[in-house]
């Protein structure tokens, strides 16, 4: 989970600067980084730490350091949901790059990014064209009694196919043998659409399940 979130970390970066930002730099954050603010926490042992890379752990979250060529991220995981945060500084200056929320894998909410002296760039809006995170997780937990803030997830993704928007979360099932639930959603509305099993090791991919479904609907 942490890599995935690196990853989506830098394409998020990519896709902001290769947009036109604004010009009207709206509010100003001093918010910096400061290595002291970890210094006293205790390492997370399942993790080699580095000079360049630290992975500290707490009652409430694992946190990782990443001392980058030209910048700085830390990621924080809630250690009792799968709510994530992120954060990228500039390494010359301290200041704050860009910052957002993760559910599990996913991109969430709103991405706020900033100018080498806090000046607010732009905000990137995740959740658009989807039915937000928040009114999913209510979904499922009001009408399929499924918790997935805190129930041990493989992944939690959303796409489109065929220009429409569809939401994929697995979850472990029977984690003893490895069972696994796939479940594809509605983008917009949070409907299930369709729902199938299988084990790990044999896993079926996001397209995939969506040609499974297409298929049902044939039947």
């Amino acid at each position: 989970m942490k890599n995935v979130i690196y990853l989506i970390f830098t394409i998020n970066l990519m896709f902001c600067y290769s947009q036109n930002s604004s010009s009207d730099l709206k509010r100003n954050t001093m918010k910096k980084f400061d290595l002291k603010e970890f210094e006293n926490l205790p390492l997370d042992s399942h993790y080699v730490s580095s000079e360049y890379r630290k992975h500290y752990l707490t009652d409430k979250e694992a946190i990782d350091v990443c001392i980058r060529t030209d910048d700085i991220l830390v990621i924080r995981l809630d250690r009792h949901t799968n709510y994530a945060t992120g954060e990228l500084y500039y390494k010359e200056t301290g200041t704050l790059k860009m910052e957002g929320r993760y559910f599990f894998n996913e991109a969430i909410g709103i991405w706020r990014y900033y100018d080498e002296n806090g000046n607010f760039i732009k905000e990137l809006k995740q959740d658009e064209g989807f039915v937000s995170i928040e009114l999913l997780i209510e979904k499922l937990k009001k009408e399929y009694d499924l918790d997935i803030v805190s129930k041990k997830l493989l992944d939690v993704s959303r796409y489109r196919m065929d220009n429409k928007p569809y939401y994929h979360i697995s979850y472990y099932v029977c984690e003893e043998i490895g069972k696994i639930e796939m479940l594809l959603f509605d983008g917009e509305t949070g409907k299930l659409l369709f729902r199938e099993y299988d084990y790990m090791g044999a896993s079926i991919f996001h397209d995939s399940l969506y040609n499974l479904y297409m298929e049902s609907l044939k039947k």
